[in-house]
């Protein structure tokens, strides 16, 4: 019974728990009635810290118009540094542009017509085959020209969604967005807090927040884990809300 008290006593740590714990085990005799007395006891401990952490909560939180979004000059929200990796990027797209480009022309002029010699049936069947055929010519001319151009595609597009810093103008109703271009180089947007949209909040899990603008295709992504958000609680308040973009 004592090491019962005191396995007890280290899993409840409030004094009116401990009290009753003693009151209730002192009258008990059979293990069946400890065990429901010691559960009734947890609960009632992970209820009450529940809710003393949601009262605790409910005083740290922030209300929306205790953010003064009102900024007397531009402040900076977010920047993001990774222009090495872009130069990078949009190498490969140009070395990826020449090599699909050389291999689209040696297909359109090297491939020639050859006729196919009567083999018989022990002849593997792939001699059978007149690779130098228009059908074979132009088929691999297409996926030639299809796998540089998606290639090439996608590295010019990267830099441009990559956004590298996130200004809040003065008067606090405008966001400068400033993005990444290929070979490292940066293009600026000025839109109003109403056109942007974030579906993720700051600190919710993920490495990435999708940022979206109004009338532009696709997403601009802020990197969470490599880059650095300079005020936090303006950044949700203002360009990381959440809101529906009218068409």
């Amino acid at each position: 019974m004592q090491n019962t008290l005191r396995f007890v006593g280290t899993r409840c740590q409030r004094g009116m728990m401990w009290k009753y714990l003693i009151k209730q085990l002192s009258t008990t005799k059979s293990w069946r009635e400890i065990r429901f007395c010691f559960t009734k006891c947890v609960r009632v401990n992970r209820s009450q810290n529940a809710s003393d952490y949601a009262r605790s909560q409910r005083k740290m939180d922030i209300q929306p118009f205790q953010i003064k979004t009102n900024v007397p000059n531009n402040v900076l929200l977010y920047s993001y540094d990774k222009s090495g990796f872009i130069t990078i990027v949009s190498i490969f797209g140009l070395t990826q542009l020449f090599f699909w480009s050389v291999m689209a022309e040696f297909a359109y002029k090297k491939f020639k017509e050859i006729p196919v010699q009567k083999y018989d049936d022990s002849v593997a069947w792939w001699r059978k085959i007149n690779f130098g055929g228009n059908k074979f010519r132009y088929s691999f001319l297409f996926v030639s020209i299809f796998f540089g151009g998606v290639i090439v595609f996608i590295t010019c597009l990267y830099p441009l969604r990559t956004v590298a810093q996130i200004w809040l103008l003065q008067g606090g109703e405008m966001i400068k967005l400033v993005t990444y271009a290929p070979f490292a180089m940066k293009r600026s947007l000025t839109i109003p807090l109403e056109n942007v949209s974030c579906n993720q909040a700051r600190n919710a899990p993920g490495t990435h927040i999708y940022m979206k603008i109004k009338n532009r295709p696709l997403y601009f992504y802020l990197d969470k884990t490599s880059g650095k958000f300079y005020d936090g609680q303006l950044f949700d308040y203002t360009a990381g809300m959440k809101r529906a973009l009218k068409k």
